[in-house]
């Protein structure tokens, strides 16, 4: 009962953000998500890791997942190492797709201390790959990439 009053309460808030950003919102504040660092680094550890990589905001909205830092091989589909790995501890059914996310934090703190409304630092950026299997071939293909980035400080739909 808890967790959907506070699904409901944050989609009273928030209704008019897109889908995608509400169960963003809803996965981060209400659910709390398991960090795999074995995905990016090798490491099973949740300690914070250190990159030298730095992940910019491209000033325009990119036409190709070349020009964000998701890949640091485009032709090999090598994550970049900047990327942390997570999965919700409730995930939404996708059609059969597997959903891999990354998260890219800047060095500064996220702020919690409303835990309903985490604010996360400007520069932040979520990525979101959807992967099914091909049916005739049997090899895994990649449908689809959501990518969000926090461009301006502060709160709400634009931050």
């Amino acid at each position: 009962m808890r967790r959907s009053r506070c699904r409901y309460q944050w989609y009273q808030r928030y209704k008019a953000l897109s889908l995608h950003v509400l169960i963003a919102i809803i996965t981060a504040s209400c659910n709390p998500i398991n960090i795999d660092r074995s995905q990016t680094n090798g490491s099973n550890d949740n300690t914070p890791t250190t990159s030298s990589v730095v992940c910019t905001i491209p000033e325009t909205l990119p036409q190709n997942l070349r020009d964000t830092c998701l890949y640091t091989e485009m032709a090999f589909y090598t994550i970049n190492p900047a990327l942390v790995y997570y999965k919700p501890n409730f995930p939404l059914w996708t059609d059969d797709a597997e959903k891999y996310r990354w998260v890219y934090l800047p060095a500064a703190p996220i702020n919690t201390k409303d835990p309903n409304q985490w604010v996360f630092p400007k520069g932040t950026q979520f990525f979101e790959e959807f992967r099914r299997k091909n049916l005739k071939t049997g090899q895994i293909q990649r449908v689809e990439t959501r990518w969000m980035a926090k461009r301006t400080d502060g709160t709400g739909f634009d931050a």
